[in-house]
């Protein structure tokens, strides 16, 4: 045991009230140095992960879309994908022609690519593209204007969603699937944009977007809905707004966000989460709008977007959802976070229109290692010790009282009671923490 001497003593027995810390800055954590240069020459709209072979030997790459013309010094139209491995970026193809809304990948390697555009590589391709062995191919006709969102479904079908009203040349108001050969509507579809697709643990296909109404069988949705395989209906009281993002925890706890504040008559400000029945407020939310979700490789929700604050507390563009706080990272970027992509070594890969991250120049995308946790929370300095060092912190935050106060330490690490305000409350729990000075 460590007999490092104090020059205060607190004489509390009270049992600790706190277990690991949720709301402060994690241990290590911070901007990959670099990995925001030079990045792209234009924004980034949508991102994902992709094995080009498969199950074969190649490493995942991350693939970028949107509207620019290289990316990391190589040119790249509209698309490229970046190796972690290696650290180098690749064309794919001979790149898109037109802006790249939305990605995504099977489980083959194949690539699939929507937007707004007439090409794909050397080939005419309405909106939507496939690239796979090395090329790219359209599927079939395409869609009538842009594809919002991709999604490959458990049985490998691609579903689609945009602002378009037909696919392959039949009617599909805004959402339809591509078996592999042919296009063919889901229920007719909705009437609005869809901007989200993804799919719930038991397999059901969920939408997002700015609708009301599922044509196929009357039902008002609004802007979300639910595909239970002849048609869409509706989950809860709806969001009145559009949801951008869905995101789901490894136990299937359903999030989503987007621009939208109210679920019925409960507050849902720009986050949501499915309890299986209705829509629940996650804290007291965000102050705008959420493009972006994922989960860490430990099972945290990362979201994404044009806030400034979630909680009340400062969280500049990103944050993690930790117990029931939100982590920024440090001092966040400025501008939107449209995509996030989690690493295979942990690393949080964000894209979207910013240009500075952490402080640094950032070309429109940067990496953030989350580090870990620290051994307690009121371990402040990550030595696994609560001391002097961490008292003095501890003092700084208690004389600011309010998180929200600018000078507060991003996080607010010290507010241990998670209720907004370092006070009377939070020294007590701390006092504990220093009067055992080992964390444990």
């Amino acid at each position: 045991m460590s007999t490092r001497p104090r020059t205060v003593a607190f004489a509390i027995t009270i049992p600790a009230l706190f277990g690991p810390a949720t709301n402060a800055q994690w241990c290590n954590a911070g901007w990959v140095p670099g990995s925001g240069a030079p990045g792209t020459n234009g924004p980034i709209f949508a991102a994902t992960l992709w094995d080009p072979d498969g199950s074969g030997p190649e490493g995942p790459r991350v693939v970028v879309g949107g509207s620019f013309s290289s990316a990391g010094g190589v040119g790249g139209s509209n698309i490229a994908s970046w190796d972690p491995a290696t650290n180098q970026w690749t064309a794919i193809g001979n790149g898109i022609g037109g802006t790249v809304y939305a990605l995504t990948a099977a489980p083959n390697g194949d690539l699939y690519a929507g937007g707004l555009f007439s090409s794909a590589g050397q080939t005419s391709a309405a909106n939507v593209a496939k690239f796979s062995a090395g090329s790219w191919s359209k599927l079939g006709t395409g869609t009538s204007h842009s594809v919002r969102a991709l999604h490959v479904a458990t049985n490998g079908n691609l579903i689609a969603g945009g602002e378009f009203i037909t696919a392959g040349g039949i009617s599909a108001q805004h959402v339809a699937r591509w078996n592999g050969s042919a296009w063919s509507d889901m229920g007719v579809g909705v009437n609005g944009t869809i901007h989200a697709i993804a799919t719930m643990p038991n397999g059901d296909i969920i939408i997002g977007g700015g609708f009301t109404f599922s044509f196929g069988n009357g039902q008002a949705v609004n802007s979300i809905a639910r595909w239970n395989g002849s048609g869409w209906f509706p989950m809860g009281g709806g969001l009145g707004g559009i949801p951008y993002a869905f995101g789901f925890l490894p136990d299937g706890t359903l999030y989503a966000g987007g621009d939208f504040a109210r679920s019925g008559s409960t507050f849902v400000l720009f986050i949501a989460r499915w309890n299986g029945a209705a829509w629940q407020p996650v804290g007291s939310g965000m102050n705008n709008i959420v493009f972006s979700m994922a989960t860490t490789a430990d099972g945290n929700l990362i979201a994404g977007g044009s806030f400034t604050t979630a909680d009340g507390s400062p969280v500049s563009r990103v944050g993690i959802r930790s117990g029931n706080s939100w982590i920024p990272f440090t001092s966040g970027v400025n501008s939107n976070v449209n995509a996030i992509v989690t690493l295979p070594s942990g690393e949080i890969f964000l894209a979207g229109q910013f240009t500075s991250a952490g402080g640094s120049a950032a070309g429109f995308l940067a990496r953030y290692s989350i580090g870990s946790p620290p051994a307690c929370a009121a371990d402040f300095t990550c030595d696994a010790l609560v001391d002097d060092t961490d008292f003095v912190l501890f003092a700084s935050a208690y004389d600011l009282l309010l998180c929200s106060d600018p000078a507060m330490p991003q996080g607010c690490p010290a507010d241990l009671n998670h209720d907004g305000q370092v006070d009377d409350a939070d020294f007590v729990l701390f006092a504990t923490a220093y009067d055992a000075l080992e964390c444990t």
